[in-house]
C-alpha cells in the first residue's frame, strides 16, 4: 500500500484542541461505558489510523454523488458517537471500528487463471503471462454484507463478540456474494486474495474482554507485526501510546522535532531506540487508504 509523509503542521493540526468550530458538548458522566464517549475528531482517527480524513467522513457521515445529473446521498456505514463532524465526535469503539473497516476495505490481489495447454501446442513467441489483478471489495458490498451481521448484533457489529465467532464467516460469504454479482472476478477465487487471513489479522489487533475492546494496535501494513504503539481508552485520555509504558506518542514526536535525538529519547525514557523510531515515524508516515 502507498505511503506518503505529512507535514508537521498537518501532524499538528490533527493534534490541536484549539479548534474554532461548532462543539457539541457531552457529559462524560451519562455514559455507562467509557469506550461509548466522543472524545476523537474526525482528524485524530485519521492520524491514528494512518488515513484520509475524507475517508472517513465518507465510513461515519455519508456523501453525496452525482448520478445522471441527480444528486444522490449515501449515508454512512458505522454509526458515529455523535452526528458532529465538526468537533469530538467518535468513540473509542469508533476508532476500533475505522481499524476493521480499513482492513476491509484494503486493496486484495487476484491470481490470474492459467489456461492449461493444448496437447502438443506451444506458446505462442512473445506470449506474456497473466498479470495479477487487483480490486478491492466495493461499499456497496460492505453495506450488503454488513445488513446480515447488523441483524444479528445491531451495535458496533464489526467488533462484537458475535461478529468474532460467527458473524466474520458469515460476513465473508456475503461480501464473496456481492463480489459474484458485482464483478466479472470468479468467487472461488476470492480466497487467493487472502481476504479472511489478513481480515483476522487486523481483528488480531484489537484486544477485547468479555464487554469488548479494550486496546487497539494501529496496522499501517500488513506486512508490521509491530505492536508499540497503543491505543487504551483510560490511558492517556485514549490517546496513542508507547505500549507498556503509558508514555504518549505525541510527546516523543515533540520532543524529537524540537532537536533530540533517537539515542537521548531512548536514553531518558529507558526504551529502545527502534520504538522511539517507531513513535517518531508513526505521525509522519500516513498509507494511502
Amino acid at each position: 500500500m502507498r505511503e506518503y509523509a505529512l507535514s508537521q503542521e498537518q501532524v499538528k493540526r490533527a493534534l490541536s484542541t484549539d479548534y474554532n468550530e461548532p462543539l457539541m458538548r457531552v457529559n462524560p458522566n451519562e455514559y455507562s461505558d467509557r469506550r461509548e464517549i466522543p472524545k476523537y475528531r474526525l482528524s485524530e482517527v485519521a492520524l491514528y489510523l494512518g488515513m484520509h480524513e475524507r475517508t472517513l467522513h465518507n465510513w461515519f457521515f455519508g456523501y453525496s454523488r452525482s448520478v445522471h445529473g441527480e444528486i444522490r446521498p449515501y449515508p454512512g456505514i458505522i454509526e458515529p458517537a455523535l452526528h458532529n463532524p465538526h468537533g469530538p465526535a467518535l468513540s473509542f469503539y469508533n476508532l476500533a471500528e475505522a481499524q476493521v473497516l480499513s482492513a476491509i476495505r484494503q486493496k486484495w490481489m487476484v491470481a490470474p487463471e492459467v489456461q492449461p495447454l493444448v496437447p502438443g501446442e506451444r506458446p505462442k513467441f512473445g506470449q506474456k503471462p497473466p498479470k495479477h489483478s487487483f480490486i478491492q471489495v466495493s461499499m456497496q458490498a460492505v453495506r450488503y454484507a454488513l445488513e446480515y451481521v447488523t441483524s444479528e448484533q445491531p451495535l458496533h457489529p464489526l467488533i462484537s463478540q458475535y461478529f468474532y465467532s460467527d458473524g466474520k464467516n458469515l460476513f465473508v460469504r456475503k461480501v464473496e456474494e456481492a463480489i459474484g454479482r458485482h464483478l466479472t472476478v470468479n468467487v472461488s477465487r476470492f480466497g487467493q486474495m487472502a481476504f479472511s487471513s489478513i481480515l483476522d489479522m487486523y481483528l488480531d489487533r484489537i484486544e477485547r474482554d468479555k464487554s469488548g475492546p479494550i486496546k487497539v494496535y494501529p496496522l499501517r501494513s500488513v506486512e508490521d507485526e509491530d505492536k508499540s504503539i497503543v491505543i487504551m481508552p483510560n490511558v492517556a485520555s485514549g490517546r496513542p501510546t508507547v505500549n507498556g509504558t503509558g508514555i504518549r506518542v505525541e510527546v516523543i514526536w515533540n520532543r524529537s522535532r524540537a532537536g533530540e535525538t533517537t539515542a537521548e529519547l531512548a536514553e531518558d525514557y529507558g526504551i529502545e531506540p527502534r520504538v522511539i523510531e517507531k513513535a517518531i515515524s508513526y505521525f509522519t508516515t500516513v498509507k494511502a487508504a
